[in-house]
């Protein structure tokens, strides 16, 4: 008997090894996605160093897998006949360029998984694993092929599933890398504001305390969250109405609120998404830029993405930001401006009562971006020699729409 199981595993090909190996990666794939899944609920840092060790021992597996395929494809190019066709040979050689290119990224992986604690960056890892559906010796043409790049990863059901309204944020920014780069400045900028809140909740402080739940409700209206954009709403309102007695009773809701929110994002991006395109900055020479000043830093990389190919672009934070630049950069022509009427430390109306005292807005073309779409405050804005207004949210035709509108402001 033991001697016909023995002929019986003569006869299993490398090929059916290599897919039965596979097929047990998948699995403990979904049971690592489990694992990571309750970490982020919990907090159980047992989980976090479970997931690790599987993760470790996934690699160090498919680095021999990996080898297999390099070897396979080295072979498969030292058969090669001088009479084979052109086709074939190109074939070849792509098919053992792929295997190096995938048996050298499974090596940085598993040495990345050994020498870092951090289970966000293993998150990636996984699409390695997933959706496997050709026969192991096409598995490496078919990486190259439908792998190459981290999209392949972003899953927009998973965020359906979480009731994000990721098709009208799709529709907003025209444009799926738009908006990962998106979450991305958002993960960048979220810890930020959320301090900030906390601190002028702490100290009572409901005017700047506004305007920090205001730019988490502009966050989470861009990035398809309409529920907890709800949530923020109504305490950039409570705020603005001095309610401190509401802030103080739903604080922890808007915090929880927003740690859901965040926590989507990371598992949607995998904590592997390049950190987003930083803004552009101009040259010390003289040249003409537009400049930005929102405290978000989620609307002001939307707005360097949109009108980047045609402009040079320069961002503030804040209304101190805005004069900084103004008076002490004489290297910059500013031939346009958009300007948050939301922003700590000096906001929009300030900056625009400044440039009226000091007779700027006669060389400066100004326009609002605002979320505040009231009568009340857009008969203000327009009160001081603005040329337009950008309501949020906003698309990329409405910021390239608005920007040749300013830039020609004064030249009409």
């Amino acid at each position: 008997m033991n001697r016909e199981v023995v002929d019986r595993l003569k006869e299993i090909s490398n090929e059916d090894f290599i897919w039965i190996i596979y097929l047990g990666i998948i699995f403990l794939s979904f049971y690592s996605n489990s694992i990571e899944r309750k970490f982020f609920l919990t907090g159980d840092t047992s989980l976090k160093s479970e997931y690790r060790k599987i993760i470790i021992f996934i690699f160090s597996i498919l680095i021999i897998v990996y080898l297999y395929f390099v070897q396979d494809a080295y072979n498969s190019v030292k058969k090669l006949k001088t009479f084979d066709s052109e086709r074939k040979k190109q074939l070849t050689y792509l098919a053992l360029f792929a295997s190096v290119l995938i048996a050298v990224s499974g090596a940085i992986f598993l040495y990345i998984a050994l020498k870092d604690e951090n289970i966000d960056i293993e998150l990636a890892f996984n699409w390695l694993f997933v959706d496997i559906k050709t026969l192991p010796k096409h598995l490496i043409c078919d990486i190259l092929n439908l792998r190459v790049g981290m999209i392949s990863m972003l899953d927009i059901n998973f965020l359906k599933q979480n009731n994000v309204d990721i098709d009208t944020a799709i529709e907003l920014f025209g444009d799926i890398s738009i908006y990962n780069e998106t979450c991305q400045d958002f993960l960048d900028g979220i810890d930020e504001k959320l301090s900030e809140l906390k601190k002028y909740k702490e100290a009572a402080d409901m005017p700047n305390y506004a305007i920090y739940a205001h730019s988490i409700k502009s966050d989470a209206r861009y990035l398809g969250f309409t529920e907890i954009a709800k949530i923020a709403l109504d305490h950039e309102m409570a705020g603005k109405g001095n309610d401190e007695k509401f802030v103080m009773r739903e604080y922890d809701n808007l915090v929880l609120a927003a740690n859901k929110m965040i926590n989507i994002v990371k598992e949607y991006l995998g904590q592997s998404t390049p950190a987003a395109a930083q803004v552009q900055s101009v040259a010390n020479e003289k040249e003409d830029v537009v400049l930005i000043a929102d405290d978000s830093k989620l609307v002001t990389n939307f707005v360097v993405r949109s009108i980047q190919d045609t402009y040079k672009t320069i961002v503030a934070y804040d209304g101190q930001e805005v004069l900084e630049i103004i008076n002490n950069y004489p290297n910059y022509n500013i031939i346009a401006m958009f300007l948050d009427l939301n922003m700590p430390k000096m906001g929009g109306f300030e900056v625009l009562e400044y440039f009226k005292e000091h007779n700027l807005l006669d060389k400066i073309p100004v326009s609002i971006i605002t979320g505040e779409d009231s009568k009340e405050m857009i008969n203000k804005a327009f009160t001081y020699n603005i040329c337009d207004m950008l309501v949020k949210p906003f698309n990329a035709a409405d910021v390239k729409r608005v920007t040749e509108k300013t830039v020609n402001f004064h030249k009409n």
